[in-house]
């Protein structure tokens, strides 16, 4: 059974801005679910040492992926997209960093093939509604 990175809440200098930062890891490739809906404007960044692995965006609107429901790991994710139509998916550093398109009330990242390695920090910089 594959574990689950916990979110962090990274604070900010400035009253609308707030970001999430998840340890994603070959022995938690999934982050814990975020929810995000009141930051309308966010970015990704991922770094670290990639070991093969994969990770990607993903979002949903399904009330089952609140960590607290009790079919919490029933719950139907899709993948989130950059303003341009592309899936969020890097292996590398090199060029990741990209805006979110959709705003789905809760997102995370997923990671699969990596090796035992495979340590890398996403982080979200975000603004909107904090309150």
């Amino acid at each position: 059974l594959m574990g689950v990175a916990a979110a962090t809440l990274v604070p900010s200098q400035r009253a609308r801005i707030r970001g999430v930062s998840w340890p994603i890891t070959a022995a938690n490739p999934t982050g814990t679910p975020v929810q995000m809906s009141a930051w309308q404007d966010r970015t990704v960044h991922m770094f670290g040492t990639w070991d093969s692995g994969t990770i990607v965006m993903q979002g949903s609107n399904d009330p089952r992926a609140d960590p607290a429901h009790a079919s919490h790991a029933s719950a139907v994710w899709s993948s989130l997209r950059d303003p341009g139509g592309t899936v969020i998916s890097f292996t590398a550093d090199a060029l990741s960093l990209k805006a979110i398109l959709e705003l789905p009330k809760w997102i995370r990242p997923s990671s699969s093939g990596g090796g035992a390695t495979h340590a890398v920090s996403v982080v979200i910089n975000a603004r909107g509604d904090t309150n």
